[in-house]
């Protein structure tokens, strides 16, 4: 058996799963992002703020001019501001 199998396997029988995406972004509580797409009601280009991460599902905090706004996405639906900044200014659209 190779040592990837037995990994593979001791994995399973301990209940955690660690596969990831090798060039994934991690994402931080804290941390500013932009929705990219429209997540229960709230508009895609939406700035917020992570106020949690658990697996691929991460709140997001988006403030509203009365109210904060608690959205769960999946982690392919945000983009860190910065990031989001940068390839908006590359195809020449800054949402500012």
């Amino acid at each position: 058996m190779s040592n990837a199998g037995f990994r593979l396997r001791q994995i399973r029988q301990n209940g955690k799963t660690k596969f990831r995406a090798k060039n994934s972004p991690r994402v931080k509580v804290g941390e500013l992002v932009v929705l990219v797409d429209d997540v229960d009601g709230v508009k895609a280009g939406r700035e917020g703020c992570i106020m949690g991460v658990r697996d691929d599902v991460v709140m997001v905090g988006c403030q509203s001019r009365d109210r904060l706004q608690l959205v769960l996405a999946r982690t392919w639906q945000v983009l860190p501001r910065e990031l989001f900044r940068s390839l908006s200014a590359r195809q020449g659209r800054v949402d500012e």
